[in-house]
């Protein structure tokens, strides 16, 4: 029995390090969870893929605890360490126990992937809005390829549980975190949705939010995809539509310096998703 286990533990760890090396910050730009049911009812258990892929089309990951350092439930009834199996799918599986707004946050180890086309590098950056770490990079003298970038991924999602639409997101301590600053379950078609983007709980400036948006029940049809850049206090305001699934993605890039190894750069992903009711 324990060399089976062994065996899949193995199996799944080779699994979903070629999605992390393959789909990582060079080939794929999001990571995000996403709810099979946005709306469930009191009682129900919430099942969510975690996905990492690109204009909101992923493959989905298993549970792996060993690859988790944050995974928290918050609702009505306060904070609680939602419980897993070793290769869960959907990997996260969170008891909808209180009416009204559940918000579910995870963060991954570390990753790295190593950069061998100083093209994919660059449209990598311009795609983030990170065009400032190009120049960055060579002003730090740094090589063209060979070298790694580490990562880690900081999603969350907000469910609406028995069709209530109290409560309030809030920052969860995430390193890297969006913020909902409105009830997305609460809103007016066309009203505004305002999110702010934190780093290390203090708001961020001048950076890119990601907007990704399709409609509800049509998963890997071809999103809207809109860039935002935060104002002062760190929000974007945003018009919603109903019977929309949303995803906000952003990316934060550091510089490791003195350089170790070949690992010169760090970056922090950050998403939220969500669905404004039809």
């Amino acid at each position: 029995m324990e060399t089976v286990m062994n065996r899949r533990l193995s199996r799944l760890f080779a699994e979903t390090a070629f999605f992390l090396v393959t789909f990582g910050s060079v080939n794929a730009h999001e990571f995000w969870i996403d709810p099979l049911d946005f709306t469930p009812a009191v009682g129900d258990i919430v099942k969510a893929n975690l996905r990492v892929g690109q204009d909101f089309k992923g493959d989905t990951l298993p549970l792996i605890p060993q690859m988790v350092l944050f995974y928290e439930a918050f609702d009505a009834e306060g904070m609680r360490s939602p419980a897993g199996n070793v290769g869960d799918r959907p990997a996260l599986q969170v008891e909808a126990r209180a009416p009204g707004l559940l918000v579910i946050a995870y963060q991954s180890t570390q990753s790295e992937v190593t950069f061998d086309d100083p093209d994919l590098f660059k449209a990598y950056l311009e795609w983030e809005g990170l065009d400032w770490v190009l120049d960055e990079h060579h002003k730090r003298g740094l090589p063209e390829t060979g070298f790694t970038e580490l990562y880690a991924r900081y999603p969350k999602t907000l469910v609406e549980v028995g069709g209530s639409a109290a409560g309030a997101d809030r920052s969860t301590g995430l390193e890297a975190e969006l913020v909902a600053l409105d009830n997305p379950y609460s809103l007016a078609p066309g009203a505004q949705m305002h999110v702010q983007l934190l780093w290390q709980g203090r708001p961020e400036a001048g950076r890119q939010i990601k907007i990704f948006s399709r409609p509800a029940g049509a998963e890997g049809s071809m999103p809207e995809v809109v860039d935002y850049s935060t104002g002062a206090d760190g929000t974007i305001a945003f018009a919603v539509s109903p019977a929309t699934v949303y995803m906000l993605n952003s990316v934060k890039m550091l510089p490791v310096d003195p350089p170790r190894d070949d690992v010169v750069w760090q970056s922090f992903w950050s998403s939220l998703t969500f669905e404004i009711p039809g």
